[in-house]
């Protein structure tokens, strides 16, 4: 079904461009793989977030506590890469206690005491020491993924001790997928909203990806004016 959707696309004009976005010069092409995407998660994605949605919210929370402990590591160096020892101390204190008191991270004791949840990962870190995001590419099943923040994930699971265990690349691979679902599923019903409400979903999805990734690059305090619009109507 995959390759027929490939296929399909392939074939198809691309749509015009009115206003090219210069951190996007491949766009007809990220268009197409945009594209693409939307099938899988039309006949795939989608319907395994909402298959999901039927456990329970508070195991779903267990599990995303879970694998939140297990990505401490990651963060933990990414906070040091970035010279931020308050936070660096926080990951520690987070992790030292869920993976104790709360039995190896089903459960959050950390925020209750007042030690919050943060995520670094090294696309960030590359950013705080000014490489930029290089050109802008959507990959199907993955989505919005700048050469900076790709390149920045696959450190970041060379970062995780998880990786090297007996069954390493399996682990791996199935927490990525199950925090995918799990993130699909929660944003379902924002993604929607986007679609229907939005002039064109792919710059929608572009500018949101972009202002997400500032927000996080800075840690929550950034400067709205110098982020894009977002086309919506009206």
């Amino acid at each position: 079904m995959l390759g027929a959707v490939f296929i399909l696309v392939g074939c198809g004009g691309a749509p015009p461009i009115a206003n090219p976005d210069p951190r996007d010069p491949q766009e007809r092409f990220n268009r197409k793989m945009f594209a693409v995407h939307q099938q899988i998660d039309r006949f795939a994605i989608r319907p395994l977030a909402k298959t999901y949605e039927i456990i329970p919210s508070s195991l779903r929370r267990t599990i995303r506590n879970f694998f939140y402990n297990v990505q401490s590591p990651v963060t933990f160096v990414n906070d040091v890469l970035q010279g931020e020892k308050a936070r660096a101390d926080t990951t520690l204190t987070r992790f030292l206690l869920n993976s104790t008191i709360g039995f190896g991270g089903i459960f959050d004791p950390a925020t209750s005491l007042g030690h919050k949840y943060h995520r670094e990962d090294f696309g960030q870190t590359l950013a705080v020491y000014g490489v930029p995001p290089l050109p802008y590419s959507f990959t199907p099943g993955i989505g919005p993924t700048p050469w900076r923040d790709f390149g920045g994930m696959l450190i970041d699971i060379a970062f995780n001790p998880v990786t090297y265990f007996g069954v390493g690349a399996v682990w791996t691979v199935s927490g990525l997928v199950i925090q995918a679902v799990d993130a699909r599923a929660n944003a379902d019903t924002t993604l929607v909203q986007i679609e229907k409400t939005s002039i064109d979903f792919y710059a929608s999805i572009r500018s949101l990806y972009y202002q997400n990734r500032e927000s996080r690059i800075h840690n929550g305090k950034i400067d709205l004016d110098a982020l894009p619009e977002l086309d919506f109507e009206e």
